[in-house]
């Protein structure tokens, strides 16, 4: 099922971050790199280290100190060079507060 923006999930529920690039803008492959999960807090998505996560890395590795987290790297669709899929579980901050919520950037 697709979670849409502003959705609840289940803590330590498994999820997909999914990228697809559309055939015909000149592309033979993509890869998912730059994921970074942020802690909002009043709508506003703060910065340092207790606030965000880099689960992979610019390379396209996910980072190794969230093993936990995400098992394992990102990787291509078998039958589509343009579609890049990364399992992740849903986690909290430390200093996260009622209301707070998480948001998800990547580049492709």
């Amino acid at each position: 099922a697709r979670v849409k923006s502003g959705s609840s999930i289940e803590l330590g529920e498994n999820v997909q971050l999914r990228s697809i690039v559309r055939s015909g803008d000149g592309w033979n492959y993509s890869k998912l790199t730059d994921v970074v999960v942020h802690r909002v807090h009043n709508g506003k998505p703060l910065t340092g280290s207790k606030n965000t996560v880099q689960l992979v890395n610019s390379d396209g590795c996910r980072n190794k100190e969230y093993k936990a987290l995400a098992p394992y790297l990102p990787w291509r669709d078998s039958s589509n060079s343009l579609i890049n899929n990364f399992d992740f579980r849903v986690f909290m901050f430390q200093e996260m507060e009622s209301g707070d919520s998480i948001m998800i950037t990547a580049q492709v």
